[in-house]
């Protein structure tokens, strides 16, 4: 049984690319060390992994409307991101708080405040279900009124929106809701994995 050098989690899958609790990317050399971290060992640096070749200097403490998260630290080189989606939070400073993403290798979930990985899921494991769609509409209004008379015009837009719900071995695990064209994300997370599977073979 192999375990992750960064959190010492047990890993069971003998090639996986991505610890299933920190996110971080591993080589083969780590995950076969059969040694989960003692506890009077101090946790590494979340910025050293093999997945970069440069790690960025360690983040001083940052004001609150900055970010404490460096996306290029937590992605292989060959990895790109397909789609993202963020939440952000405040009303004058707004800042990211977590963000969402595909890549042609998974699905992330990133805290980026505490500046950590939250879920990593392997595309080959996943599947991408859509709920509770309905169409939301958007109406826009003027008119001309002079001494008790006048003419009105409306106009407006309708969009699809919906609920992401990705799932591993029929089990949610994260949930989107209120986004926009949610078949559209669909469509391209099975684009994406289709591709990232034909790649693996």
């Amino acid at each position: 049984m192999s375990y992750c050098p960064y959190c010492g989690y047990q890993i069971s899958q003998t090639d996986a690319r991505f610890c299933p609790s920190c996110g971080k990317a591993l080589n083969p050399q780590q995950v076969s060390t059969p040694r989960p971290l003692s506890s009077a060992q101090p946790a590494p640096n979340f910025f050293n992994h093999p997945g970069i070749g440069r790690a960025p200097p360690p983040v001083q403490s940052a004001p609150k409307m900055q970010s404490a998260f460096d996306i290029r630290t937590i992605l292989f080189p060959s990895e790109r991101i397909a789609w993202e989606l963020d939440s952000k939070e405040g009303l004058i400073h707004r800042h990211i708080d977590r963000a969402y993403m595909i890549t042609n290798q998974r699905v992330l979930a990133l805290d980026f405040q505490a500046g950590r990985v939250m879920i990593s899921l392997p595309l080959r494991d996943t599947d991408l279900v859509v709920m509770d769609r309905h169409s939301s509409s958007t109406s826009y209004g003027s008119g001309v009124y002079h001494q008790g008379m006048g003419t009105s015009m409306r106009s407006g837009k309708s969009t699809s929106v919906g609920s992401l719900v990705f799932l591993t071995n029929g089990v949610e695990r994260i949930r989107l809701n209120g986004v926009g064209d949610p078949e559209g994300v669909k469509s391209l997370f099975t684009t994406v994995k289709r591709e990232s599977m034909q790649n693996e073979s």
